[in-house]
């Protein structure tokens, strides 16, 4: 059975300013159930619709208009790597986080999905019924959820500036008074929650950390591309926060991207 919550979204300044609105596709009831819980007890988000396969996540997306949509791997009908090129193709911006049971067959699966434009993936616990894993899973999905629709929110802020204000009529404009030029801003000044940055070390560096969590894998592959010369020079070491499965096919995988030897650490 599917459910759908919440009706259709409003657009402009209300939907940006609104909860992020989640759509949760999996076949299994009981996961369903839990990501509703877990969503609809955040003040920040809500869910938008809880449906069983991914044919009903294409053919509803429209009406739905999720932020981000947690899709299950393994479905009847159209399964997640089948269903996410779909959605993606009627929302561009649709933020997706892929999820599955921890294997290795569907951990290959999930880093697809990422060279397809998913934003990021999570691992199912094998069984609810364990505290600690159920524990992780809702903290780790909460957390996704959280992260990338509120990047995904910036990106549109900064794509769409408000409209400035309408200029007054002739006859109520102040009289002109001519003021000394203020210093243009600087560029990333710009930018919402742009970073400053210092100095580069004028010391040549023998070694390259790299540090990812949320939405780092996809990040990585794109990352490791430019970095042939680099790595050529000195070691890259990188740490990401996934679990130890993951971390074997991430390797794997960043060795492929950058055509040069990478292993997990022991």
């Amino acid at each position: 059975m599917s459910v759908a919550f919440a009706g259709n979204s409003t657009s402009g300044s209300s939907r940006e300013a609104g909860p992020l609105r989640v759509m949760i596709v999996d076949d299994s009831v009981v996961i369903r159930g839990l990501i509703s819980r877990w969503v609809g007890a955040e003040h920040d988000m809500e869910v938008a619709a809880s449906l069983r396969t991914g044919l009903e996540a294409v053919n509803q997306l429209e009406r739905i208009n999720p932020d981000v949509a947690v899709l299950d791997i393994e479905m009847p009908e159209l399964d997640g790597i089948s269903a996410l090129p779909q959605l993606l193709a009627k929302k561009r911006d649709l933020v997706i986080i892929m999820a599955s049971t921890l294997t290795r067959r569907n951990a290959e699966i999930s880093f697809k999905a990422l060279s397809l434009g998913a934003a990021d993936y999570i691992p199912k616990p094998e069984s609810t019924r364990e505290a600690s894993a159920a524990d992780t899973f809702h903290h780790d999905l909460i957390q996704k959820i959280r992260h990338l629709g509120a990047r995904l929110r910036r990106k549109a802020a900064v794509a769409s500036p408000p409209l400035a204000p309408a200029s007054p009529p002739p006859a109520a404009r102040a009289p002109f008074v001519a003021r000394p030029a203020a210093p243009a801003p600087a560029a990333n000044a710009l930018l919402p929650g742009a970073l400053s940055t210092r100095p580069f070390s004028t010391l040549a560096p023998k070694v390259l950390l790299i540090g990812s969590s949320t939405g780092g894998p996809q990040a990585l592959m794109a990352l490791v591309t430019e970095l042939g010369p680099v790595i050529d020079r000195f070691p890259v070491l990188i740490t990401q926060h996934m679990p130890p499965t993951f971390t074997t096919i991430l390797a794997e995988h960043l060795a492929r991207s950058s055509r040069r030897p990478a292993a997990e650490a022991g």
